[in-house]
């Protein structure tokens, strides 16, 4: 992801033994946010929740961090 003219930011996940869940739990959530952005423009009107799609992306990213990070303790 490029965060300006010459800065660039990468998140690596790594899952022992297998990231399989963590993809498909990302998925799910990108397809969430994706439909929601969808139906947001079919009716004209932003998301209901008042947030654009990249902080909605964020979150869900965050909220799969967390819930795999305490599954591991």
């Amino acid at each position: 992801m490029s965060t300006s003219s010459e800065n660039f930011m990468c998140y690596v996940f790594h899952v022992e033994p297998s990231a399989g869940p963590m993809a498909k739990t990302i998925e799910a959530a990108c397809k969430l946010r994706y439909q929601k952005v969808l139906d947001a423009h079919a009716s004209g009107r932003a998301p209901s929740n008042g947030k654009g799609w990249s902080d909605s992306l964020w979150n869900a990213i965050g909220s799969v961090r967390d819930r795999f990070s305490t599954s591991l303790r």
